[in-house]
Order: C-alpha cells, then sequence, then structure tokens
C-alpha cells in the first residue's frame, strides 16, 4: 500500500511536468515553423513578382510586333528557372501570343491559359502594376501565379515636332507610356510543400527527442524529491507500529534534509516524552493506590459530616419554630395590653405617656412580623409547612392585598393600582400563602417607592414556558384555554431600582442590597426568600427587572391547578 502511494505520488509529479515539456514544444515549435513558412512564402512572392516584371520588360518589343522569334528568346530566360513551371505573354485585348514551361502539357491547365480573365486585365490596365493570385492546382501540384503589365512607352513622331501637327492630349508631366500586353509567370509551389514538408518532420523529431530527454529528467527529478518521501513514510510506518527509535539519513541541505532533521528531532523528543509519561504513569499508580484510601476515608467522613449538618439544620428549624411560637404569645400579650392601654380601659392615659405606649404597640407589631416571618421561613426548611389548596380567585386575592396595604400607600402619596386580565379563572391553590406572597412584594414596593411615584399589580393567564414581561394594561381573553395553564402575576414600581448584578441574590435569607438601605428602610431581609420558596411550593417560579433610578418589576408564576399540596 505505502508502495503504490509513493508511485502515484511520483507519478503525479511526472504528469505534472511532462504535459508542460509537450506544450514548450508545440508552442516553440509551431512558432518556428509559422515563421520559417511565412518568410519564405514571402521570398517565394518576391521572387515571382521579379521574374513577371523582367518578363515583361524583356518582351515590350516582341509583344509591340509581335514576332514570335524576340517571344521565345524572352520566355527561354524565364523557363529556365527553377520553380518556374509555366510563362504566358498576352496581347492587350487578353488574347495569348506564345507560351513555354513544362507544366503546360498537364491536363486541365492549357483550358484555362488561352484567355486572360476579364478581371486581371482590367486590374492591371488601371494599377499597372504587377500582382499575384492565389494558388491554382492542376493534378496534384499547386501552383502561385503572378502578372505583369507590359507597358510601351509613347514617341513624339516628327511630324509633331517640326510641323505642328497635333499634340496628344497628355500633359507634359503625365505618363506617356501604354500597356501593350501581359506577362503570366506560373510558380511550382513543390519545392516549397517539400521543404515545409521536411521541417514538419524534422521539429516531430526534435520534438519526440526534447520529449523523451524532458520525460527521463522529470523522472529522475521525481525519484529524488520522491525518495527521501518513500524513506519519511516508511519510518512513520514503522514508528506507528512502535518502533519509535527511528532516524533517516540526511543527504542534503534543502528543504528535504531540513524535513529529514525536523523528522529525527521529533522521534528524539518523542521518545523522551514517551520515557517520561512511562515514569510519571509508574508514580501515579503508586499514587493512586495511596489516593484511593485517602478518598474512601474522606468521602466517609464528608458523608457523616453531611449528615450531622442535616441532623443539626434541622434542630436549628425546629428550635426557631418551637422558639418563634413561645416568643409570640407574651408578645401577643405586651400587644394587647398596650392596645387596651391606648383604648382608655384602664382609664385615661396621659398625653406624654400616650406617645411611648404608641412606640411600644409600634415595635411590637415590627417584632411580630419579624417573628412570623422567621417562624415561616423556619417551618418551610423544617418541612412543617404544608398548602392548604383550595379554588380561589386572583382578582380577590389583588384586592384584598391593595385594600391592605392602600393607608400605607396613602401616607406617600403614592397612586396604587390592579389590572387584572378579563376572564382570568380560578386557581387551585393556597390562598392565604398567595397573599402573603403579594403582600410581601406590595409591601416592598411601598417601602422603596419615594414619595408621588406608583404601584401597578398585573395578573394574566401565561402559556408554558412563555415568559414576558406584564403589560400595565389591560389584555384581552385568551382565545385558546388549553394552550395557557399559568398565571403571571407582577408587581410594578416606580421605586430607586435595583442593580443588575444584585438581581440574582435579592432572594436569599436575610440579603438586601446593601446596609445603607436597611438603616433607611429598615426590613430583616426575608419577605421575598420566603415569597420565593412559597411560590415554589407551589410548583411556580419567580424573578425580577429592575433598572436603577426607574423602578423594579417583579414577577411570579404558579400553576393554574396546583397539584402538589405538600412540603419542600
Amino acid at each position: 500500500m505505502r508502495i503504490r502511494r509513493i508511485t502515484r505520488f511520483r507519478t503525479k509529479v511526472l504528469l505534472s511536468i511532462i504535459p508542460m515539456i509537450l506544450a514548450l514544444c508545440v508552442l516553440f515549435g509551431g512558432m518556428s515553423l509559422y515563421q520559417h513558412n511565412r518568410l519564405l512564402h514571402s521570398e517565394f512572392v518576391k521572387r515571382g513578382k521579379a521574374l513577371a516584371s523582367n518578363l515583361a520588360a524583356s518582351s515590350e518589343l516582341g509583344v509591340f510586333s509581335e514576332d514570335e522569334r524576340l517571344l521565345n528568346a524572352a520566355l527561354r530566360g524565364i523557363t529556365g528557372e527553377e520553380d518556374v513551371a509555366y510563362v504566358l505573354i498576352y496581347n492587350d485585348i487578353g488574347k495569348r501570343l506564345i507560351g513555354g514551361g513544362k507544366a503546360l502539357v498537364q491536363p486541365g491547365l492549357t483550358s484555362t491559359t488561352e484567355t486572360l480573365s476579364p478581371e486581371l486585365r482590367a486590374q492591371m490596365l488601371t494599377d499597372r502594376q504587377p500582382t499575384s493570385t492565389i494558388m491554382k492546382e492542376a493534378g496534384t501540384e499547386s501552383f502561385l501565379e503572378f502578372y505583369a503589365p507590359i507597358l510601351s512607352t509613347e514617341v513624339r513622331l516628327v511630324e509633331e515636332q517640326y510641323f505642328g501637327m497635333p499634340q496628344s492630349t497628355r500633359g507634359p508631366g503625365e505618363n506617356r507610356s501604354r500597356v501593350i500586353g501581359f506577362a503570366r509567370v506560373g510558380l511550382s509551389m513543390r519545392n516549397i510543400d517539400a521543404h515545409s514538408a521536411y521541417l514538419i518532420k524534422l521539429w516531430a523529431i526534435l520534438s519526440v527527442v526534447f520529449l523523451v530527454g524532458g520525460a527521463l529528467a522529470a523522472y529522475a527529478l521525481s525519484r529524488r524529491i520522491t525518495q527521501p518521501i518513500t524513506r519519511l513514510t516508511e519510518s512513520t510506518a514503522r514508528m506507528a507500529e512502535g518502533q519509535i527509535d527511528q532516524e533517516i539519513p540526511v543527504d542534503s541541505q534543502d528543504e528535504l534534509g531540513t524535513l529529514a532533521t525536523t523528522y529525527n528531532e521529533m522521534a528524539k523528543a518523542l521518545t523522551r516524552t514517551l520515557d517520561e509519561r512511562a515514569r510519571v504513569a509508574i508514580e501515579l499508580r503508586d499514587l493512586n493506590r495511596h489516593l484511593e484510601d485517602r478518598i474512601r476515608e474522606r468521602t466517609s467522613e464528608l458523608v457523616e459530616t453531611n449528615r450531622q449538618l442535616a441532623r443539626a439544620s434541622r434542630h436549628k428549624s425546629e428550635f426557631l419554630a418551637n422558639m418563634s411560637h413561645e416568643l409570640r404569645t407574651p408578645l401577643n400579650a405586651i400587644l394587647g395590653f398596650a392596645e387596651l392601654i391606648m383604648d382608655g380601659v384602664y382609664g385615661t392615659v396621659p398625653d406624654e405617656l400616650r406617645e411611648s405606649i404608641e412606640d411600644i404597640h409600634i415595635n411590637g407589631r415590627h417584632l411580630l412580623r419579624l417573628i412570623n416571618d422567621v417562624l415561616d421561613l423556619s417551618k418551610i426548611e423544617a418541612g412543617q409547612m404544608r398548602l392548604n389548596l383550595g379554588e380561589c380567585s386572583i382578582q380577590s386575592l389583588i384586592d384584598s392585598t391593595i385594600s391592605a396595604t392602600r393607608s400605607l400607600a396613602a401616607e406617600k402619596r403614592l397612586e396604587l393600582a390592579s389590572r387584572v386580565e378579563t376572564g382570568l379563572p380560578p386557581a387551585l391553590s393556597d390562598s392565604k400563602r398567595i397573599t402573603q406572597v403579594l403582600m410581601n412584594l406590595v409591601g416592598n414596593a411601598i417601602k422603596f417607592t419615594p414619595r408621588g411615584g406608583s404601584i401597578t399589580v398585573t395578573a394574566r393567564r401565561a402559556a408554558s414556558g412563555e415568559r414576558r414581561a406584564a403589560s400595565v394594561e389591560p389584555e384581552p381573553p385568551t382565545p385558546d384555554p388549553e394552550a395557557s395553564d399559568f398565571i403571571e402575576i407582577a408587581v410594578a414600581d416606580t421605586g430607586i431600582g435595583i442593580p443588575a448584578e444584585e438581581l440574582k441574590s435579592i432572594f436569599a435569607e436575610f440579603r438586601q442590597v446593601d446596609s445603607s438601605i436597611t438603616r433607611e428602610y429598615g426590613g430583616s431581609g426575608l419577605g421575598l426568600s420566603i415569597a420565593k420558596r412559597l411560590v415554589e411550593m407551589h410548583e411556580g417560579s419567580i424573578w425580577a427587572e429592575s433598572q436603577v433610578g426607574k423602578g423594579s418589576i417583579f414577577y411570579f408564576r404558579i400553576p393554574l391547578r396546583t397539584q402538589s399540596g405538600g412540603s419542600l
């Protein structure tokens, strides 16, 4: 397989070089043949026109007198020339006067030489210059014909000079010669064709010789190129079989030599790397044996530690739940007695004492809310809180929440409004816990919205997987009740807003954005955490969107029909 691949590569090298050699042979040989034939034909035409002009000049007197002896004498000087096939002389009306040459005896040629073509006669009468025509074939031989007009110069008679007889109409500067006949010379193309055939044959032989020589040189070059690659491929194959200790001899200093040197260095580096890896593998095996024992020990320790932490967390939640319950009883008593005193049950309360009792009542209420939050969170963590599922109207829950918080909003001159989707069906959920979530969210909105702001509570029916901001405008009923199986409630405010980096941690226990907000607005940081736990107990989700200085929107989504009434 390897030898076939290398041979194929060598063949590719040959097939890429030989066409270039062949193209060069054809190109330069064709150009040389074309230029040589063009030059030979040009010289041949010049020679034919010269012979025709010489014949016209030498036969002027014979044509003028129509003396056959003089015409034969003029023909003998031309017919002896090489390549002259036939010579013909015509009078001025195109009639043949005399002819000679060895080609006149060929059949088919005699009939075409008796008269001169009217077109050629008219052309030479006008131009008075030698001309040539295309080749004509007679049998298997080709000829190139040349024509020259035979001119005779007009001479003034004695009567015109001395006796005042009428003169010619030509002016003194005009040509006084006239055409009295035509000379026709036919040159045979046999020698030119034979010379061209010889050149073609010579070019073909030289091309074959050059092509064979170039192919041999290309083969030698391809062998010189592929031999180092062959050694490199065989060495790589042996290395792939596992014989890593390989080295290729470096025979040259060119790119192939550099490749061989680089390969040898790579093989040495690979050998060192494998030895190092083998040593490290041995060390890792020894280390793994020790680590497995240590990991088993640490795993058992971690399992026991996690079990203890879970038990401690459960005990903590149970303790907080019990302690919160124990704290609520005396606190409720304190609040009850404070309300009785303020109501005047025990008599009139002095003004200076009423203010202190009102402070006790306000701070007691705040402490009671904190204890309730801690108690709810502890119950959730301890798994003691259960949902009491039942049919409830989302519109009624929102209305009751707004009614309960309207006085707080009025103190800060806040606009508190609700937008509930028309036709929203009753939900199967724990109305008390949903109201608690709404109270936490609306209470936070009132707390963190400056005077003159607005708070809007919206509710709509949403499809499973859909998640988009609730609109502050009422929406039309959903056309397909089967496609919308969630209720999404949003509380939007125009408050101080929450930085983007804090949005992910606002639902953690005892978490507020910073301590300055705690000092300014108060709160324990448990409201959002409890709201998140209650929503998740309903198999829902809660999230928030906010921009600093523009306000926040808190969303929570619960199933239209909560399936589980259990705890987290």
